[in-house]
């Protein structure tokens, strides 16, 4: 919450930094990001997700390919005007789909992440927009990958 944060004054006295350019500073990143301060919490969502599928316990070490790989996806949509006002939710969605496809985990968006997000149909718009901008950086052609990954979204998890 915005009155939770500090001051421009004590930022300025902790950084050293002039209150003026610290005001600046910040309404260049309100502008870049088009005040959608949501941005920040793309990873904290993948996080989310990772956890509820149980990454966290020491069973799931090879796991930390798939986290990586997705967290380089969402800092490359970052970068992208396609995915600017989309939720955290959708975009972090997309990258572990995008990811779990290339790496053959199956199902590709397991029972329990659809009941958590309520994502049950991978090719609503917004969702299958950024799985098909992901599916093109890693190189894959996304009109078969949905099509596989419907196939295989049915399935526990």
């Amino acid at each position: 919450a915005p009155s939770l944060w500090p001051s421009q004054e004590a930022i300025a006295r902790l950084t050293g930094v002039d209150p003026d350019l610290v005001t600046t500073m910040e309404e260049q990143v309100r502008l870049w990001l088009h005040d959608d301060l949501n941005t920040v919490n793309t990873f904290r969502v993948l996080l989310l997700y990772l956890e509820r599928l149980g990454f966290y316990l020491p069973d799931f070490k090879g796991t930390d390919r798939v986290s990586s790989v997705a967290r380089d996806l969402i800092l490359q949509a970052s970068y992208s005007s396609l995915c600017v006002g989309m939720r955290p939710s959708v975009v972090s969605a997309a990258a572990l789909i995008s990811v779990r496809k290339g790496k053959g985990l199956v199902p590709v968006w397991p029972v329990v992440l659809q009941v958590m997000t309520g994502y049950t149909d991978l090719f609503i718009p917004d969702l299958a927009t950024c799985i098909s901008f992901f599916d093109n950086i890693l190189g894959r052609s996304s009109v078969a990958a949905a099509g596989d990954a419907t196939a295989a979204g049915g399935g526990g998890g």
